[in-house]
C-alpha cells in the first residue's frame, strides 16, 4: 500500500512539473522561442527561428512547432496553415522540406506543424487504419490537432474563416481524417500522397472516414509510380510475403477523389488540362456545393514525395523540380475562405 502511494505521488508531480512546462513554453510563445536546431537549419532556403510548444493531452505529452511570419500584426487576422507530417518524420524537419514557412513569409499567414504521436524513434499518426502504434493504441490525434488549432486562435489573430490543413503520405491521411470530423472548422484541405481508407491488414475490415457534415474544398497530389502508397491502391512494396500481410492495404487514388467529389456533390466529368511537359495531369471537379471543387494532380511517373520541396538541400536535385506543391496549394487555399 506505501509503494502505490509513493507511486501516486511520483506520477503526480511527474504531471505537475510537465504541465509547468507547457503553460512557461506557452507565455514564451510570443517571445519567438527559438529552436535548438537552428545551426542545422541554417543551411536550408527558407529556415527561421520557430516556436516549440508542449501540451498535455489525453495524459501524453505532445508537441507542436509554430512558425509566425515576420510581419505579423496581432492588429490583423491571419490565415492558419496546420501542416502534418510523414510516418517516422516530425514537424520540424516538415517545415523545412515542404517550404510552407518560405510561403507563410511571402503571403502573411500563420503555419503550425504539429507532431505525430511518439513510440521509440517513429512519430505517427492515427489516420483510422493507419498508421503504426498510434494507430494501433487508438492516440487521439484528432482530439490533439483540435487543441492544437484552439489554443493557436488564443495566441493569435487567426481568421476562423481561413483555417486550412495540409498533410503529406501518414499526415495526408490524418488530414482526410480531420477534415471528415471537422469540416464545419475549415475553409479547404490538401492531401499529398495520401488516403481516404484501407484495411489495416488480411484480418481486419475496409475502414473509410466517416461523411464529414459540411462540404469542402479539397486539392489531391499522388505520383503514378509511388511505392508506400501505390496509386492503383494495395500494399507497399514488401519483400517478405508474412509481413506483407500485416501491412495495410491502401484504397486507390481515384476511390479518394470520387469520396471528395460525391460529398461535395461536384460535377462527376472533370476538366482536364497538362501542364510541365506532359508530366502533370490536373483534373478539376466543380460545381460543389457552397463552390466547393475537388482538383486532382496526377503526377506520371512521381514517387512518393511532396513535389517540388525542399527534400534535399539543393533543390536543383529534385525530380520534380518542375511543380510546386507548396505554391499550388497556397494558391488553392487563398481561393477558399469557409461560406
Amino acid at each position: 500500500m506505501r509503494n502505490i502511494k509513493i507511486l501516486l505521488i511520483l506520477i503526480f508531480s511527474l504531471f505537475l512539473i510537465f504541465t509547468t512546462i507547457s503553460s512557461v513554453i506557452g507565455q514564451n510563445e510570443k517571445e519567438n522561442t527559438i529552436c535548438p536546431c537552428n545551426i542545422l537549419k541554417s543551411s536550408f532556403e527558407g529556415s527561421s527561428d520557430d516556436i516549440f510548444s508542449l501540451m498535455i493531452h489525453r495524459f501524453r505529452i505532445r508537441s507542436y512547432w509554430t512558425h509566425v511570419p515576420s510581419n505579423y500584426d496581432d492588429g490583423s487576422a491571419v490565415p492558419l496553415v496546420i501542416l502534418l507530417h510523414s510516418y517516422g518524420n516530425n514537424g520540424w524537419l516538415f517545415s523545412i522540406r515542404s517550404d510552407m514557412n518560405i510561403k507563410s513569409e511571402q503571403e502573411g499567414f500563420i503555419a503550425v506543424y504539429p507532431n505525430g504521436a511518439t513510440f521509440g524513434d517513429n512519430k505517427g499518426w492515427n489516420a483510422g487504419f493507419c498508421c503504426g502504434p498510434a494507430m494501433r493504441q487508438n492516440i487521439d490525434d484528432v482530439g490533439f490537432i483540435k487543441s492544437v488549432i484552439e489554443k493557436t486562435k488564443r495566441n493569435y489573430n487567426i481568421d476562423e474563416n481561413r483555417i486550412y490543413v495540409a498533410g503529406f503520405s501518414n499526415g495526408a491521411m490524418m488530414t482526410n481524417r480531420f477534415a471528415s470530423e471537422y469540416s464545419e472548422d475549415l475553409a479547404a484541405i490538401a492531401v499529398v500522397d495520401g488516403s481516404v481508407g484501407g484495411i489495416i491488414s488480411d484480418f481486419r475490415p475496409l475502414w473509410v472516414i466517416p461523411e464529414p457534415s459540411e462540404p469542402l474544398p479539397v486539392i489531391i497530389f499522388h505520383g503514378t509510380d509511388d511505392h508506400l502508397i501505390p496509386f492503383e491502391g494495395g500494399r507497399r512494396q514488401c519483400a517478405n510475403p508474412l509481413g506483407c500481410m500485416l501491412l495495410p492495404i491502401f484504397l486507390p487514388v481515384n476511390e479518394s477523389v470520387s469520396f471528395w467529389v460525391e460529398h461535395n456533390k461536384c460535377d462527376s466529368e472533370p476538366n482536364i488540362k497538362i501542364i510541365a511537359d506532359e508530366n502533370v495531369i490536373i483534373r478539376n471537379y466543380t460545381n460543389g456545393t457552397n463552390d466547393s471543387e475537388v482538383i486532382f494532380y496526377t503526377v506520371l511517373n512521381g514517387g512518393h514525395w511532396w513535389f517540388g520541396g525542399s527534400w534535399l538541400p539543393n533543390r536543383n536535385n529534385d525530380p520534380y523540380n518542375y511543380i510546386s506543391t507548396a505554391d499550388i496549394v497556397w494558391d488553392f487555399f487563398e481561393n477558399h475562405t469557409k461560406i
